[in-house]
């Protein structure tokens, strides 16, 4: 679940056939399919592109891991997930994909992000036929929703839902209709002609209420594609000082990215533990993540496609910047003794460390190579 008070994914018995695809070795594209309510292009009549900005940032964010050359990426791995890109160490994921299917998805914590990132980058294809998606987005309110005490009905998908409270009019985050729902809940019914298991997303209108571009956030008045992470016409991000918490809320499909990793066949879930309580998502949430809960956590995932991203956004401050360069996290990060890098402020420096703050810091030789949207 993201942005509490503007979204919530229901999952709605769902799975696909063939789970232990995407989390082993790579496959062809178009294992799974999504659609997209017409309520969506109401809110948003290019509700496309922000489709297209998440499989850009997780096709880039998987290129860039890919590449041996880009160490700066591979420090943003190590801030991420708290584990070097070289590191062998095997770890127990997709706790929820074994639960259903059996099977061993111990794995490297690179192998695990990099094939997450690929199944996501090139797996997934937009269908019109409701009948063929493993995922609907809604942008409803959950308006087609009926209330019925503690449960609600989907007269779309004829399913019931249970529903506490008024969530599916209020719209805050919520997870409803589990993998196990069908055995445990005598009220579930599912029309012959869906997937056997799928998952509705529905995000509310309190996203768009935040719809920004990085012009905008920085002062400057050049039109551009709102919610879109596109190179300022005027600034270096990097002489703000800011970091990625300062813009990870004005976009969009960042919200759809993390929701993506709520579902199959990734089925990652929210991590709890101490510091997480009060957020589940943003930078500060990720850095305070262990590996593990990290390596389970869909906003670890969308933090690193941001950071894709904003490797690929050249600097526009100075001559020729327009063509060259790009955003990460301080090289000065990666120099800290391994028990420096998670303190904040660093120990007997008086300043704050700058990995964990996220500050953007502009390198005109950024290594890796820049991916296209």
């Amino acid at each position: 679940m993201k942005y509490f008070g503007h979204l919530w994914t229901v999952l709605s018995l769902l799975c696909f056939a063939g789970l232990g695809l995407c989390l082993g070795p790579y496959n062809p594209p178009s294992m799974y399919h999504y659609w997209i309510h017409e309520s969506c292009y109401q809110k948003q009549p290019d509700f496309n592109v922000f489709m297209d900005e998440v499989f850009y940032e997780a096709r880039s964010a998987a290129n860039r891991l890919r590449d041996p050359t880009d160490v700066d990426f591979a420090t943003v791995f190590w801030a991420t997930f708290k584990v070097t890109v070289q590191d062998q160490s095997l770890h127990d994921v997709g706790y929820e994909a074994r639960r259903l299917w059996g099977g061993d998805y111990s794995r490297t914590a690179y192998d695990t992000v990099v094939q997450a990132m690929e199944c996501l980058a090139y797996d997934w294809d937009r269908t019109l036929d409701i009948t063929q998606a493993n995922v609907q987005i809604w942008c409803d309110n959950g308006d087609r929703y009926q209330k019925h005490g503690p449960r609600s009905w989907d007269p779309v998908n004829s399913v019931w839902i249970d529903s506490p409270g008024d969530w599916a009019h209020s719209c805050q985050d919520f997870d409803g209709g589990n993998q196990v729902y069908a055995e445990t809940n005598p009220h579930f019914t599912r029309r012959a002609d869906r997937p056997a298991w799928f998952y509705d997303i529905t995000i509310c209108d309190g996203v768009w209420e935040d719809l920004r571009n990085i012009d905008d956030l920085f002062g400057n008045t050049v039109p551009r594609t709102p919610g879109l992470l596109h190179a300022s016409a005027h600034n270096d991000l990097t002489s703000f000082g800011r970091g990625i918490g300062n813009i990870e809320w004005f976009f969009p499909h960042l919200t759809i990215m993390h929701e993506f990793f709520h579902v199959l066949p990734w089925a990652f879930m929210d991590p709890q533990g101490p510091g997480l309580e009060q957020r589940v998502d943003g930078w500060s949430h990720t850095i305070a993540t262990t590996t593990d809960q990290a390596l389970s956590d869909p906003e670890a995932y969308t933090m690193l496609g941001l950071w894709a991203a904003l490797a690929d956004l050249p600097p526009t401050a100075g001559e020729g910047a327009a063509s060259r360069g790009g955003y990460t996290i301080s090289r000065e990060w990666s120099l800290l003794q391994d028990t420096e890098k998670f303190q904040n402020p660093l120990a007997g420096l008086n300043r704050p460390n700058l990995g964990v703050e996220g500050i953007m810091v502009a390198y005109r030789d950024i290594t890796g190579v820049r991916s296209l949207r």
